[in-house]
């Protein structure tokens, strides 16, 4: 469908204040269309309900020259973006967003986000989720399957569905649901995550941490197969016991054991000293 564009000053997306680039009538939020909102500084409150799509808008793209806010505490903009496997909502603006995935199979494909302001996706499945600024908070009601956090402050509610992939590199994360791990799909390679999951979680496969991450972990399941550090893993104010089988460790690694945390085998990269790194485990 061709580009549509919300006119400026308008505090609706009711399907008459979309235009096409002509500046003739567009059909707005439908299954298929191509949304721009480009310019103005307005609140956007109402007619934001359009969970009554099937397979959602192809793209929604808010640009960096949009000013205002979208949505609020009291309601969220609501449709699907899953008309292909390339459908996406965007945000690069200053203002907030509040976002949720409903609609005929309640997912949005991928949302990105480039902006300085604050991003609140409250429910359905993001499946992509791609943040590289500003501060995004994800709720308990959201699922998301991969999350690639590149910059910017976030927040990841508990949901008992797992995070598939968790790549961080740069900005501070507060994650509060499992990663699966494995095949480095938990991985940290600059910037810091504060790793806090519920108890009732089961164990974690795999965590890889680069010479600029840090993971401070405050609560985590039982049990953690691997840890690739060659950067700083922060046990000090871990809440519950947790058992790492296996650190392999590299020239920067910085492993601060704590209380709680219990490291069965320690294996270092080739050319690393044999205590690089380590401060181990208090003994009272």
């Amino acid at each position: 469908m061709a580009l549509e564009y919300l006119l400026d000053g308008v505090s609706s997306f009711a399907s008459g204040n979309w235009k096409l680039a002509d500046g003739t009538g567009g059909s707005g939020i439908a299954d298929a269309a191509t949304l721009i909102v480009n310019k103005g500084s307005a609140k956007i409150t109402s007619d934001l309900d359009w969970s009554a799509l099937t397979t959602g808008v192809e793209s929604f793209d808010i640009l960096s020259t949009f000013l205002g806010d979208i949505g609020s505490a009291a309601g969220s903009l609501r449709f699907d973006a899953d008309n292909s496997s390339d459908a996406r909502v965007s945000f690069a603006g200053p203002g907030n967003l509040y976002l949720g995935a409903k609609g005929g199979s309640n997912v949005i494909t991928f949302f990105y986000m480039t902006a300085s302001g604050r991003a609140y996706l409250t429910e359905g499945t993001f499946t992509n989720v791609r943040f590289g600024g500003g501060t995004l908070t994800v709720n308990e009601s959201t699922v998301v399957t991969n999350a690639y956090l590149h910059g910017g402050s976030s927040t990841v509610a508990y949901n008992s569905t797992d995070l598939t992939v968790l790549d961080i590199d740069s900005g501070v994360h507060t994650i509060r649901r499992r990663a699966v791990g494995g095949s480095g799909n938990f991985r940290v390679t600059s910037g810091t995550c504060n790793y806090d999951v519920t108890t009732a979680e089961t164990g974690w496969g795999e965590v890889r941490i680069g010479a600029a991450g840090t993971l401070n972990l405050i609560s985590a399941g039982a049990t953690c197969t691997d840890a690739y550090v060659d950067g700083v893993l922060d046990a000090s104010r871990l809440k519950v016991p947790v058992a790492i089988t296996n650190v392999y460790y590299g020239p920067n690694a910085r492993v601060i054991e704590g209380t709680q945390l219990t490291i069965t085998n320690r294996i270092r990269a080739s050319g690393t000293s044999a205590a690089c790194g380590f401060l181990p485990r208090p003994t009272t």
